[in-house]
C-alpha cells in the first residue's frame, strides 16, 4: 500500500539539501571535499586554505567509526568558508542544484503540487520552475506573515503559478489542507515529518 501510494503521490519527504539553517553538518562536510577534490588541494592544503588546524579537519574524515563531528564553532565557520566562496548558496540551489533535485525524485513539468509547510518560499519558487507555467504550485502555510513573504518572492521572480494557501493552527501542525481530493500530483514535504504523522492524512489530496 505505501509503495502505491508514493509512486502514484510522489509524497516526498526530503530535508533541505544546501542552505537551509538545519541543514546537517555532514553535508557541509561533503560539499568541503568535493570541493577539495575540485580544487586538487590535499588534505593539509585545504586545512590551511579554510584556517583549520589540520589534526582536527583529518579528524572529520577519519576512514573509521571513531571519525570525529566538528564542534558548534567549527560548524559555523565551515557553513561561513563554503558561502563565502559560494561553494553552498540559496542562489545556487534556487537556480540549479534545488531543481534538480526536484526533478530526480520526480516532480515534472505541467503538474500541480503542494508544498506543504512552505514557509516562506524556498521550494514553492524551485518548484514552481520545475512545473513551469502550465503547472501550479500550492503553497501550504499556518503562518500568514511567511504567506506574504512567500508572495513578494513570487511577484518579483514572476512566478505567476504559486498559489498561498493559509491553513489555521487549530492543535498542533495542521493536517487538513483546504484543497479538494486528487486535486494535486505531488506533495513535498520539506522538514516536517518530524511533526509526527499528520502529514499521512494529507494523501487525499493527492492523485
Amino acid at each position: 500500500m505505501c509503495r502505491r501510494m508514493v509512486s502514484r503521490s510522489l509524497l516526498y519527504a526530503l530535508d533541505e539539501e544546501v542552505q537551509m539553517s538545519s541543514t546537517p553538518i555532514e553535508l557541509y562536510l561533503k560539499k568541503l571535499e568535493e570541493w577539495r577534490r575540485g580544487e586538487g588541494l590535499s588534505r593539509s592544503a585545504t586545512a590551511d586554505e579554510v584556517g583549520i588546524p589540520v589534526g582536527a579537519y583529518g579528524n572529520w574524515y577519519r576512514r573509521s567509526d571513531n571519525k570525529r563531528s566538528p564542534s558548534e564553532p567549527y560548524t559555523r565557520w565551515i557553513k561561513s568558508f563554503l558561502i563565502a566562496r559560494a561553494i553552498i548558496s540559496v542562489a545556487r540551489f534556487l537556480e540549479r542544484d534545488g531543481p534538480d533535485l526536484l526533478r530526480r525524485v520526480g516532480v515534472r513539468e505541467g503538474q500541480t503540487v503542494m508544498d506543504f509547510g512552505c514557509g516562506n518560499g524556498d521550494y514553492s519558487l524551485i518548484l514552481a520552475r520545475v512545473v513551469g507555467p502550465q503547472g501550479r504550485v500550492y503553497a501550504v502555510d499556518k503562518e500568514k506573515g511567511v504567506l506574504y513573504e512567500l508572495m513578494g518572492r513570487a511577484r518579483g521572480n514572476t512566478a505567476d503559478n504559486i498559489e498561498a494557501t493559509f491553513v489555521p493552527e487549530k492543535t498542533g501542525t495542521p493536517t487538513d489542507a483546504p484543497l479538494p481530493d486528487e486535486s494535486v500530483d505531488a506533495g513535498w514535504f520539506s522538514n516536517e515529518t518530524q511533526r509526527g504523522s499528520g502529514w499521512f492524512s494529507l494523501r487525499t489530496c493527492c492523485r
